[in-house]
């Protein structure tokens, strides 16, 4: 469990940020001193000046602004773009390792079961069969290929 700080730190921590605040309310004060001081004479030539300067440099900023924005909106649609690109490549490497699956199965059963006996001659159903069982590994690797992201 934590403890509590003794009575003696917290009152030097409080009047720590008494004096950060007391001196951060004289500064604020002394600056609108200035200020009125600056406007009531003949100083408001300058203010003016670095308003202006201030102003310039605030168009140039919210221009920058504008471009990044722009940049940042533009790199998000490409985003979606890649994004739905991506999901359209994981549903065409699903269909290919179904179709894959299929096309083993279909081999094993021509090759090793003879399920093509009466319509192929023995020597071409194993071939077959063989192939078939190739064309679907390739197919499902292919599929697993399309779903790594």
């Amino acid at each position: 469990m934590g403890q509590e700080a003794p009575p003696e730190e917290q009152i030097k921590r409080l009047e720590r940020r008494l004096k950060h605040f007391l001196d951060t309310r004289d500064r604020s004060d002394a600056e609108v001193r200035d200020l009125k001081e600056a406007i009531s004479s003949a100083r408001v030539e300058e203010g003016m000046r670095a308003a202006e300067e201030l102003a310039k440099r605030l168009e140039r900023l919210m221009g920058e602004i504008d471009d990044l924005l722009t940049d940042a909106s533009a790199t998000l649609d490409r985003l979606k773009a890649v994004r739905l690109w991506r999901r359209a490549a994981a549903a065409f490497g699903g269909i290919l390792i179904f179709i894959g699956a299929v096309a083993i199965t279909t081999g094993i059963f021509v090759a090793f079961l003879g399920v093509l006996s009466g319509l192929v001659p023995p020597d071409l159903e194993l071939i077959f069969g063989l192939v078939a069982v190739a064309l679907g590994t390739l197919l499902v690797l292919s599929g697993f290929a399309h779903q790594v992201p």
